[in-house]
Parts: C-alpha cells; sequence; structure tokens
C-alpha cells in the first residue's frame, strides 16, 4: 500500500500493502487508507473519505480471508441471502488481480454492496449509490493490483560488497505531518517512517527524500521544509503534496496505560493487554505498543502500526481515532 495516498493524481503509483498474515498483497491508490474494524480478525477493510464535491461519506473495501469455501458457491449462496434481505441483486463476471472473479452487486434505498469472489477472498466494497462512479477507477486498480499469498522472498546476493551506511536522518525533518486529505506521514530519528498503514525506511540526500516501504516500491521526491510544511515533489505528480507539521497532542491524563483491559465487542468482550514491557495483546493479534506523541500506537508488524487517541484514568481507557468509528471505553481488569 503505498504512495498513492502521497502520490495525489496518479492511478500509476500505488502504496503497497502486505498483510501481516501473508495472506494478500495490493496497492492502494490516492486516498485510501488502512481502516481495521475493533475486533476483526478474519478481514482487512480499507477506506476512501469523499469531498463534498461528490456527495462526501466514506467508501469501504474489505478484503475477506474465506480459504476453505469454494468461489462459486459462495457467491451463490451470498446473492439468495442478499434478494432474501430485500436486494436488488444482480450477478456477473470480473477481474481480481489477472484472474476471473465471480461479482455480486445488491442495491437497497441507495447503498450498494459489490462482492468479487476469487477463491480464497471475497472482496467487499460498500457506498452509497452517488459514492460508486467515483471511485470505481480506484477500486479497479485496487483490484488489479490484488495479489493472494505473500510476495516472492528475493534471494540473497551473494559476494556483494556491503553497501555504505546511508546518511543520518535530519533532526529538523523528524516529526508528524498530515496533508489536507488527512493522510499522515511519520519520519523518525533512527530513519524510520510510518505513511497510513504502511512502515519502512527513509534516506535524505540533499533535497532528496526517498521513501522505502518494506515490501513495496522506492520512490524519491524532491522536498522543501518550512517552519511548519513538508512539500513533496516528483515527475509522476501533477501538484506537489503540501504535508503540515502537526502538533503533539496530550494522551491520557499521567501515567501508564499498561494493564489489563476488558470492553464490549461486536461479539462478545474483548481484551486488551499491554504489557509494561511493551508487548500487546488485543482479539488474538499481538505486537508491540508504545505511547508517541500523545497516541496509543500499536505496531502489528513493520508495515501495520494503528494509532489510537486515548485518555486514561485509574479505572478507564478510552481509545478513539485509529480503527475506530466511534470511541471504546475499556474498564480496567483488576486481578
Amino acid at each position: 500500500m503505498m504512495f498513492p495516498l502521497l502520490l495525489a493524481a496518479s492511478l500509476a503509483v500505488g502504496l503497497p500493502y502486505q498483510d501481516t498474515r501473508g495472506r494478500f498483497a495490493l496497492e492502494l491508490p490516492e486516498g485510501w487508507a488502512l481502516a481495521p474494524r475493533f475486533g476483526d480478525t478474519d478481514g482487512m477493510r480499507f477506506e476512501r473519505r469523499l469531498s463534498a464535491r461528490v456527495g462526501g461519506g466514506v467508501a469501504h473495501l474489505t478484503v475477506h480471508a474465506r480459504p476453505d469455501l469454494d468461489p462459486r458457491a459462495q457467491a451463490r449462496a451470498e446473492a439468495a441471502e442478499l434478494r432474501a434481505a430485500g436486494y436488488r441483486v444482480k450477478e456477473g463476471r470480473a477481474k481480481v488481480g489477472g484472474q476471473a472473479a465471480l461479482r455480486v452487486t445488491a442495491e437497497r434505498g441507495g447503498e450498494v454492496i459489490r462482492d468479487d469472489h476469487v477463491p480464497g477472498f471475497r472482496i467487499r466494497l460498500e457506498v452509497q449509490g452517488r459514492q460508486l462512479r467515483p471511485v470505481s477507477r480506484e477500486v479497479k486498480a485496487i483490484l488489479r493490483s490484488f495479489r493472494a499469498g505473500a510476495p516472492a522472498a528475493r534471494p540473497p546476493d551473494e559476494d556483494v560488497e556491503a553497501p555504505p551506511p546511508p546518511p543520518a536522518p535530519r533532526a529538523d525533518l523528524v516529526g508528524r505531518y498530515e496533508s489536507d486529505v488527512g493522510t499522515v506521514l511519520e519520519l523518525d530519528a533512527q530513519g524510520g517512517f510510518r505513511l497510513g498503514g504502511s512502515a519502512g525506511r527513509y534516506q535524505i540526500r540533499g533535497d532528496s527524500l526517498t521513501l522505502a516501504p518494506t515490501g513495496g516500491k522506492t520512490l524519491t521526491f524532491t522536498f522543501r521544509l518550512s517552519a511548519d510544511a513538508l512539500v513533496l515533489s516528483a515527475p509522476a505528480l501533477k501538484a506537489p503534496m503540501v504535508y503540515r507539521r502537526a502538533a503533539a497532542s496530550e494522551g491520557g491524563r499521567g501515567g501508564s496505560p499498561a494493564g489489563r483491559w476488558r470492553a464490549a465487542g461486536p461479539d462478545g468482550p474483548v481484551e486488551l493487554l499491554l504489557s509494561p514491557d511493551g508487548r500487546f495483546e488485543l482479539a488474538g493479534q499481538q505486537g508491540q505498543w508504545v505511547v508517541d506523541a500523545g497516541m496509543l500506537r500499536m505496531r502489528r508488524s513493520e508495515t501495520e502500526v494503528v494509532s489510537y487517541r486515548f485518555t486514561l484514568s485509574d479505572h478507564a481507557l478510552r481509545l478513539s481515532d485509529g480503527d475506530l468509528d466511534d470511541e471504546v471505553t475499556f474498564q480496567r481488569v483488576r486481578p
């Protein structure tokens, strides 16, 4: 998932996303971002917030891993279920990642659900009817880039002299930036970057900024830095991208959120464990957590980080933003 979030205007350049479980990979056009649903472990959701010029709203695209289901049987069963729920259903064919897919399109009261079924996966687009046309080219690009499984590992080079170490990051460039469309770019002091749901390494050489996402395409930009903005330019861009430096927000009310917490989830209670050593466990997922610039960041892998705003009291931990549509309150579980 990489750089259409950066690269406004070019569907040819995509932000590569690699599923942390190695189930699939795809590229997201500009404006799309990782938006996992709280407590959901069988798929991954992405979203596109639309401007008021095209009616506003949010389009959602969810990749569901269904390794044990036959696509034809699944498409037929789903079409019957949607018809029974009052949807007007049309069945057809499409292409996903170069292979044939069975498509089920359902409409009801201005709502559109479009599912593409391929072996092992269902890819669902959820939009309001007026949103379908503005996102149709972008969704087509996502489906074209879709690949099942993890990319093949590159064999190690033999008898190659190690390259010189990269230049040290510039201290004045380190920080958190946000574009006008809400895309967050973070550059840390160790040469790492985060952009939406992607992460990797960056290098500075003169006025060039190179972003190398883990498992994705490396892109180089000419940059200009002022006191409050980072401006990126590249031949593929119709216009420079402007990222405003974001002020650090204060999360919590002092103290550490470490501990065991419990909240009501869609399928029952959800437990969150924040260990003092920086490990977390949430809904069957594990990784590392840290409080950084007032945000609680949960890193599931090098390419998947979810950042929450939070407030903390002795008995409650409230999370918002990140993959949440609404604020979620966790209650502390006492030993």
